[in-house]
């Protein structure tokens, strides 16, 4: 039934958690080629030291409030996002560029390839899981049957 969903994409927190609320690119080392629904899964290396003005760290107090660094999952799915394109870093202009606050959330050096989703909903709840390297597939009886995606 999830057949479409049950490829995983890993991230590490926090970027894990903004892709799977407001933020439109995501960036990765290779290119994707699959498009459509892609589950996140938040690893459990976590980066959590960041200065009190950073401007990633802003974005993380604004988004999710300043217990950000103890709240957000680690090691599970936590989300599935609609993945529409994928174009190399250098080559986003016009409406393709990412915003300001993308940039801060990525890392859009040369070489490297921002996939740009739609769509997003996050799960409930967590999903623990042990993810691995690329994409992957996680078993459908993992998922709930509604989706269990409350926003």
């Amino acid at each position: 039934m999830f057949a479409e969903r049950n490829r995983a994409k890993l991230a590490g927190e926090p970027v894990a958690a903004v892709v799977c609320r407001g933020r439109t690119l995501w960036c990765g080392q290779r290119a994707i080629a699959p498009r459509g629904w892609i589950l996140v899964h938040a690893t459990k290396r976590f980066e959590k030291d960041f200065e009190p003005g950073d401007p990633l760290r802003v974005i993380l107090d604004d988004e999710f409030g300043g217990d950000w660094a103890r709240d957000l999952p680690t090691g599970a799915l936590i989300g599935t996002v609609n993945v529409v394109d994928c174009q190399p870093t250098q080559a986003l202009r016009g409406d393709a560029a990412a915003s300001d606050d993308d940039r801060e959330c990525g890392d859009f050096t040369p070489g490297r390839f921002a996939w740009k989703r739609d769509r997003f909903r996050l799960f409930d709840q967590p999903i623990p899981y042990h993810g691995k390297q690329g994409i992957f597939n996680v078993p459908d009886e993992l998922i709930p049957v509604d989706g269990g995606c409350g926003r």
